[in-house]
């Protein structure tokens, strides 16, 4: 059950990166979403330039279906993703969970 809540509101952070062009990289028709290695939700170890998982497959699944490609970039440490999308320099985190302080910059 844990994981179909990561997922559902991974999707609605998602839909909202794609519902606000503002929010797009210059690269409009073009998410990127930052990820770190959490194994089953995302596997960085199997193939570094091509990661594998219960999100990214969610979330290359949404894009496709929202008219979007998808380009995922990779951080060692979750401070350095958060970091990432405070900065702009990614649309969307994935896993991820809903809070206040995330809503003032997703």
């Amino acid at each position: 059950m844990h994981i179909n809540k990561v997922i559902v509101v991974f999707l609605a952070f998602t839909c909202l990166a794609a519902a606000y062009p503002g929010a797009m990289t210059s690269e409009d028709d073009v998410l990127t979403v930052g990820v770190i290695h959490i194994p089953p939700y995302v596997d960085l170890k199997s193939d570094p330039a091509k990661p594998i998982g219960i999100a990214i497959d969610a979330t290359t699944q949404m894009a496709k279906e929202c008219g979007l490609g998808v380009k995922f970039i990779q951080a060692p440490a979750w401070s350095r993703v958060l970091a990432m999308a405070k900065s702009g320099r990614v649309d969307a985190l994935t896993p991820t969970l809903k809070t206040e302080e995330r809503l003032a910059f997703l």
